[in-house]
């Protein structure tokens, strides 16, 4: 007995454990069966979860709402795996109507209704370029149904005392009085109507929203469809039944064939416009500006003076990735070489501006003052010259950290290589104008393609840093500027001397040093009351070399310094134009001036 008992829970023992193995518990995803399946595991993918029991009680199997916000259906009871994986959407545990993008509305479509959620409507709308409204207060298909009806419209026929009045385009609700008849969809002038009315030649325009279109109008005066030169005179049944019911427009406006069709597109450039006296025709909405037509919508940069007219949108582009064409490739490289003409563009007191045509009318827009922002322009491809402008932003701060000529030149950049001084001061040759080769490539400046206004004149800008540093004059061609120095009264001729020889020894081409020019009156006004008036009635502007000699004299004198020892130094306001294209030092009233050609450097000495 004892031994029957233990060959029966042996076999109990091993049933157990055959079913244990076998056991099917829950997959997120098997090979063959889908999603959250009861299947063994070696049929679950490697990279599924797997739980040993049923789905239900899985997390990654719990049922929810599935959302598919492409095409706003609301799926109940779907398991998140089966929503996230199978169906790409976004699963929730809420209930469906829990959910607010779930919720069921009322879409009008014209004269057509839906009851579907928002995002339905929207697709709708979409495919098949219809406008739509959705009312999220209707809760029901019939509701929804007789909405439209309600808001459907016909003509509204009137009878009162033997007399017959009728009305276009009125909605249903509105036509409910003592005496009032509705016909959805017709015109007054529907024979069956027995009104008055009756086709006209006669136009009128209409506007609803944005769009104003040319119309029909009866001998009523009412509003008919759309005009259509082939609809007037009536000559066959589609002419007849054109006047019989309101229809969709049945012509496509064409620009060079005004006379033909009312159906004006605001989208496109047109509008509802009286040409001559109650002669109605569509407009078109563009502009003309300085003897050029622009269309509606178009934007451009103004030719405003001082600025580079029209600057192409891909000025800085990258070579290795460019998409240019050879003659956007052009156009661009074109600009980038005119652009160093800094006598001629984006002189001090320019400013960019875009113009936009908008119906009818050019409309100005300042790019950010000081050229902290420039206009540029193209043509958008396959538009037949239709171009589109835009204020940027003038990244001129990343030019000062670019310390040699091949990245400062870079079509990456905005920026202009200026050969000779550098702002850190710094001689990368080992005697100025005297090195073979010279090192061109680092011994300059990176200054702005573009380069900014400076707001100089207020006292908490930094506009005298840019190019005043450390009290050395230096003025590089590419910026516009004030000028100061730091002389004071107690500054003695040879430490004057020792000072601005050493820093004008640092100066290259294109940069100019007037030792001791600029000495900032404000901040002294013993110089105002007591230098200052030397000068005379001559004008600040206008001060002429005798001048200039004349008032260093006298300011020599009024300080105590001879005016016969060399290194006496003039005080100037005109910017350091003494020794333009050269360099050179200036002492008493003899400019030391080196003009370099080349390789070789000549060396003038020229009285004023």
């Amino acid at each position: 007995m004892k031994k029957s008992f233990l060959i029966f829970a042996v076999i109990f023992v091993l049933l157990f454990l055959i079913t244990f193995v076998n056991a099917e518990s829950c997959c997120k995803e098997s090979f063959s069966k889908g999603y959250c399946v009861d299947v063994p595991e070696d049929q679950c993918k490697l990279d599924s979860e797997y739980e040993g029991r049923a789905c239900r009680y899985t997390t990654f199997c719990r049922q929810g709402t599935c959302v598919d916000m492409g095409t706003g259906t609301c799926t109940k009871n779907t398991e998140k795996a089966l929503c996230e994986l199978g169906k790409g959407g976004d699963w929730d545990e809420r209930g469906r109507d829990e959910i607010n993008v779930c919720q069921k509305g009322c879409a009008t479509f014209g004269t057509k209704t839906a009851f579907v959620t928002e995002i339905q409507a929207k697709q709708i709308s979409t495919d098949y370029a219809i406008p739509y409204k959705f009312r999220s207060d209707i809760n029901g298909e019939q509701e929804c149904t007789s909405l439209v009806i309600s808001e459907d419209k016909g003509a509204c026929v009137t009878k009162e005392d033997y007399e017959i009045d009728c009305e276009n385009y009125v909605l249903r609700k509105a036509c409910s009085g003592e005496n009032q008849d509705f016909y959805s969809g017709l015109l007054c002038t529907a024979t069956e109507l027995e009104t008055t009315c009756t086709p006209s030649k006669e136009k009128m325009c209409y506007t609803e929203g944005k769009d104003s279109k040319v119309y029909f109008k009866d001998t009523c005066g009412n509003r008919a469809n759309v005009y259509y030169k082939d609809m007037f005179p009536i000559n066959n049944e589609v002419s007849k039944e054109y006047w019989t019911k309101i229809k969709e427009p049945v012509c496509i406006f064409d620009i060079n064939d005004p006379k033909k069709c009312g159906n004006c597109d605001y989208i496109e450039g047109s509008v509802c416009g009286e040409v001559s006296n109650n002669n109605y025709e569509c407009k078109s909405l563009g502009c003309e500006y300085h003897g050029q037509t622009y269309e509606h919508g178009e934007s451009w940069c103004a030719d405003s003076p001082g600025t580079y007219p029209h600057l192409p949108m891909k000025l800085v582009y990258d070579p290795a990735n460019s998409d240019l064409t050879q003659n956007e490739l052009k156009k661009v490289e074109t600009a980038r070489e005119e652009l160093e003409n800094t006598d001629k563009y984006n002189i001090p007191g320019s400013r960019y501006y875009k113009l936009l045509c908008w119906d009818g009318e050019v409309i100005p827009y300042e790019c950010a003052d000081y050229r902290q922002e420039i206009c540029v322009d193209e043509e958008i491809p396959n538009t037949n010259g239709f171009t589109h402008a835009e204020c940027v932003s003038n990244n001129y701060l990343s030019c000062a950290n670019i310390a040699n000529k091949a990245e400062c030149e870079s079509t990456l950049n905005m920026c202009s290589w200026v050969q000779g001084y550098r702002t850190d001061r710094k001689n990368v040759n080992e005697k100025a104008y005297k090195t073979d080769p010279y090192n061109e490539e680092e011994q300059g400046t990176c200054v702005p393609l573009i380069p900014p206004g400076i707001d100089f004149w207020e006292p908490e800008s930094n506009g005298q840093n840019y190019c005043t540093l450390a009290g050395s004059i230096v003025e590089i061609t590419q910026y516009e500027t004030h000028w100061l120095a730091g002389m004071t009264e107690g500054t003695t001729q040879s430490d004057v001397r020792d000072s601005y020889l050493d820093k004008t020894n640092r100066c290259y081409d294109n940069c100019y040093v007037i030792p001791g020019y600029g000495i900032n009156f404000v901040d002294n006004q013993k110089y105002i009351n007591e230098i200052e008036p030397l000068m005379g009635n001559v004008g600040s502007k206008n001060r002429d070399l005798k001048s200039l000699k004349k008032f260093t004299k006298a300011k020599n004198d009024k300080l105590g310094i001879s005016t016969n020892i060399e290194g006496n130094l003039f005080i100037s306001d005109r910017r350091g134009y003494y020794c333009k294209g050269a360099t050179g030092e200036i002492w008493g009233d003899t400019l030391k001036c080196s003009i370099v050609y080349g390789k070789n450097t000549e060396h003038n000495e020229r009285k004023i």
